[in-house]
């Protein structure tokens, strides 16, 4: 019996009209992200965005799901970006409505919002597509098998915190003759030192490195 296989080839009309639903797709986006609405319109706006992505997540974790999630928080968002830049620009372009200093300090907050939406972008397309890659277990002789150096950098963290890092860096699944810890502590504490003296990790300063 002889397996079909689907005929995929590129077709200019196809394409051409898939391009011009994105672009009608993106234009209506575009009026929806600087259209206003009043506060109870906007709520019930924001509660069906809401409502909308939890039931997604609901229903599936497929990646095109969370795409789709990233999608509406990013339109949410920008459609407060955008608000939120035309309120601050009506409220500095008043004449006597704002004072001068009262200017900064509102472009100040304006500036920190605008790093905090950067991040989360930055954030989302890190985690757009990751890399699914399987653990490769390593074969042969473990005598042969390569040293590993772990290296825990810490500077002001107490040692309650590194503790934990160290520890479970110390039960690697790996041979204990072919690897090493080694916390690099930049604010030379003595118990730090000691503590590693204890479990068996290995301790450097800053005046040893």
């Amino acid at each position: 019996m002889t397996e079909v296989v689907p005929d995929f080839k590129y077709s200019p009309a196809k394409s051409l009209v898939w391009g011009l639903l994105a672009f009608i797709g993106l234009c209506a986006l575009g009026v929806l992200l600087v259209l206003p609405l009043p506060w109870k319109e906007q709520a019930i706006f924001g509660g069906a965005l809401t409502g909308g992505g939890l039931l997604l997540n609901w229903f599936s974790r497929a990646r095109l799901v969370t795409m789709a999630l990233m999608a509406i928080s990013v339109f949410s968002t920008f459609r407060y970006g955008y608000f939120r830049v035309m309120q601050t620009w009506y409220g500095v372009t008043s004449a006597g409505h704002v004072h001068q200093w009262d200017t900064v300090f509102v472009l100040l907050l304006l500036f920190a919002e605008f790093y905090a939406f950067a991040t989360l972008v930055l954030g989302y397309f890190q985690t757009l597509r990751p890399l699914r890659r399987p653990p490769v277990p390593l074969t042969g002789n473990p005598d042969s098998w390569p040293t590993v150096d772990v290296f825990i950098p810490t500077y002001n963290e107490s040692l309650s915190v590194v503790r934990a890092t160290v520890l479970g860096a110390l039960a690697l699944d790996y041979p204990c003759s072919k690897f090493r810890v080694f916390v690099l502590d930049d604010g030379r504490r003595r118990e730090f030192a000691d503590f590693c003296s204890q479990v068996g990790a290995g301790y450097i300063n800053q005046s040893q490195q």
